[in-house]
């Protein structure tokens, strides 16, 4: 859909808007306006379960990009959805309404509800009022909602990580065969050595491995690592949590 086509819900409809976007978003296709931010294309996994070319979804520079990234790569992040729906509420009894920047959701606790910002556009009075009450209003429903700077995000260890992954992750696709060929590869070298290797053994594990093939397993949950540590050399490399 177009911003224009935006489905809008009242605030007493979100668990409404919350479940329709589960099942249908992103419903919102960012657009691009003369000053304004970049439009970044995201490849995820989580929302389309597969890498092909064009499972991917857009958003607003790279303030979404960079949380965009960290959800991506959360274990603990199920799925989200980038700028779902519009929500109607009253603040300090005057009509309004607000797009969120992201809808989460995680395997142990209810739905989230996650706003990009950068550091700048928090030093207006009127703008941090605006978020302290949807904060208020979103709580009140019984759902959190949270703003990440996005500058201090990507100074987060795991950063260079992410998108070291994601750059491996957009070539894995253009051979998947041989990048899927390469995870069972790791996956029986990782059952065969008790679960547990460094990323330079299984490199030289089997010739079908490759960076794009440890990127790839990571990417699907088949395989994890530490994010806060570099990737690559002696980084610890085990059975992820969605192996079966």
């Amino acid at each position: 859909m177009s911003s224009k086509q935006v489905k809008t819900y009242h605030i007493s409809e979100l668990e409404l808007a919350i479940q329709e976007a589960k099942d249908f978003g992103p419903v919102r296709a960012p657009s691009s306006y003369v000053g304004g931010p970049t439009i970044k294309v995201i490849n995820s996994v989580k929302n389309r379960g597969l890498i092909q070319e064009n499972q991917h979804f857009k958003v607003h520079g790279p303030n979404e990009e960079a949380v965009s990234l960290l959800l991506e790569f959360d274990p603990m992040v199920i799925n989200y959805k980038p700028q779902p729906f519009r929500i109607l509420m009253k603040i300090n009894g005057e009509a309004t309404s607000a797009i969120i920047d992201f809808l989460s959701w995680k395997k142990k606790s209810r739905e989230e509800f996650v706003e990009a910002k950068a550091p700048k556009h928090l030093l207006s009075e009127e703008t941090l009022y605006r978020l302290a009450a949807i904060e208020e209003i979103l709580g009140n429903q019984g759902y959190s909602y949270k703003v990440l700077h996005a500058d201090d995000t990507t100074k987060d260890p795991r950063y260079n990580n992410l998108h070291q992954l994601h750059r491996l992750n957009h070539s894995a696709h253009r051979s998947l065969e041989k990048t899927q060929a390469g995870l069972e590869s790791i996956i029986r070298t990782l059952n065969n050595i008790g679960g547990h290797s460094t990323y330079d053994q299984l490199l030289k594990a089997s010739p079908y491995i490759s960076d794009e093939s440890i990127a790839y397993g990571i990417f699907t949950g088949k395989i994890s690592t530490s994010h806060r540590f570099p990737l690559g050399l002696y980084c610890d490399i085990t059975l992820g949590a969605d192996y079966e």
